[in-house]
């Protein structure tokens, strides 16, 4: 099923409930949020202090984000994002999994040098008036924590919903 990974792990690394602060944002734009700040992702270069606060400089990272379908991930390119709007408009999405590898390269004089990835799964659940992010670390040096990775999707969500922010009610 488009939207769902079969095999999401039962054990997560961290967990964050938000609260609607109004009424208006409903699951629709808040499906339609995640999707545009996610793909808007896959499209952006950054240093990882624009992600974690104590880092190094000449570190650039960027985001490789697919959306599951059962039990693989599509990258989430222009395509699909628009597959999943006509999906929105049509039903509702329980839940949306994602995939998401956060490369690192070390940024020289010459060209950019690789360095281990990251590999997350993050799973968002909606109901009528809670959302809830679990996130899973799959493998990798962790050069960004569950933590700093929540805290970065929420302030890139939070961004497209523009005055219906996002409030997170607690952490785990």
């Amino acid at each position: 099923m488009k939207g769902c990974y079969s095999c999401f792990p039962d054990e997560v690394h961290g967990t964050v409930r938000y609260r609607q602060p109004r009424a208006n944002a409903g699951r629709k734009k808040v499906q339609q949020a995640i999707l545009s700040a996610l793909f808007n992702l896959n499209q952006q270069n950054f240093t990882l202090p624009n992600i974690v606060t104590s880092s190094r400089g000449d570190c650039m990272v960027q985001f490789e984000i697919g959306v599951a379908d059962d039990t693989v991930f599509s990258f989430l390119d222009r395509d699909e994002v628009k597959q999943l709007q006509v999906q929105i408009r049509k039903q509702l999405f329980d839940c949306l999994d994602f995939f998401c590898a956060v490369k690192y390269y070390l940024v020289s004089r010459k060209k950019p040098t690789p360095l281990k990835f990251d590999y997350f799964m993050f799973r968002f659940v909606f109901t009528k008036k809670l959302r809830t992010l679990s996130l899973f670390h799959e493998r990798g040096p962790r050069r960004v924590s569950t933590e700093e990775l929540i805290m970065f999707l929420t302030e890139r969500i939070n961004m497209e919903m523009k005055g219906n922010r996002l409030q997170m009610q607690d952490a785990q």
